[in-house]
């Protein structure tokens, strides 16, 4: 018998540190998104529950930290200068997940959980080093076992990858990539560019390689998000990528999605639509025709790099 296609789901879990290093946690803050995400955060773990379905959720560590045991001394020049600046000024909902977390945690449906890194610093950054970024996932690491949770997999910030030797020994073993074949979101030049790529590109199935060091480089599918000013086309778009990927999924193959929790209280309809679609998510999966991934992000040992 064929072996049922895969979904796997994966949230950035970051609040206001996702946006540290261009400020726009400033506007967000001021239009209460991080203060609407509470409340949605909890509606969306709902349907979790009531889906019975698993995400993925890799946290940014010092989001979860309270004020004393909060460390960003490691970071060095503008974006340290950016984070203290951020911790000093941001609204406690911009800058505290705790209760987030606690809400995650509470969920009747047990999730699973990796690192996004601990200030969400990202590692291509030139004023950054290799001690710097073994000191972001020491810590990263510290704070997701207070917690009792897994760190074995990460999420690189903006999926600005890099580092691979420097995240390997610390102790990671699977890291999420950008589309095999695409690039980071924020790397793409212009808006006809990006409008051009989510036209004519063919959503990639997960592709999974080994790096030198052993780090296994996890390549996902597509952002589960048409962003907070995107007109009727962009939307479109979107959503027809999203539908192409599924039935990739229904066909055999394996999807991964990812999204950030406050996109859910940013972007009009979004919140409605991938509630509809863990309802068919699970659909599928209660008749057999897709499994629910994410298991073999945290767990080295089922995976099998090809």
């Amino acid at each position: 018998m064929k072996e049922p296609g895969r979904v796997t789901i994966s949230l950035d879990f970051e609040a206001g540190w996702g946006v540290i290093g261009n400020g726009r946690w400033q506007k967000r803050e001021a239009d209460g998104v991080y203060d609407a995400l509470r409340p949605v955060l909890r509606r969306f773990v709902s349907h979790l529950e009531a889906t019975g379905i698993s995400c993925v959720w890799a946290v940014v560590g010092g989001m979860v930290e309270g004020p004393a045991e909060r460390d960003i001394s490691h970071l060095k020049g503008q974006y340290r200068a950016k984070a203290e600046h951020f911790l000093s000024t941001a609204q406690p909902n911009t800058r505290d997940g705790r209760d987030l977390l606690e809400t995650v945690l509470a969920a009747r449906c047990p999730q699973l959980f990796g690192t996004h890194g601990y200030s969400h610093v990202l590692f291509t950054d030139v004023e950054q080093d290799d001690a710097v970024i073994s000191g972001e996932l020491e810590r990263a690491r510290a704070a997701n076992a207070r917690y009792g949770l897994s760190s074995n997999f990460l999420v690189f910030p903006e999926n600005r990858f890099g580092a691979f030797d420097v995240v390997h020994r610390a102790g990671i073993s699977v890291a999420r990539m950008p589309a095999f074949g695409g690039q980071a979101e924020s790397g793409r030049r212009n808006i006809v560019q990006r409008a051009l790529t989510a036209a004519l590109r063919p959503p990639s199935p997960v592709v999974e390689t080994s790096d030198a060091s052993g780090l296994c480089l996890h390549h996902g599918t597509e952002l589960l998000n048409w962003g907070v000013d995107s007109g009727q086309a962009k939307t479109w778009l979107t959503k027809r990528r999203i539908e192409r990927a599924l039935a990739m999924a229904c066909g055999g193959a394996h999807v991964h999605f990812w999204l950030h929790p406050f996109n859910l209280a940013e972007t009009r309809g979004l919140l409605s639509y991938v509630e509809d679609l863990l309802v068919r998510l699970a659909l599928w999966r209660d008749a057999g025709k897709i499994a629910i991934g994410g298991a073999e992000l945290i767990h080295r040992d089922s995976l099998h790099p090809r």
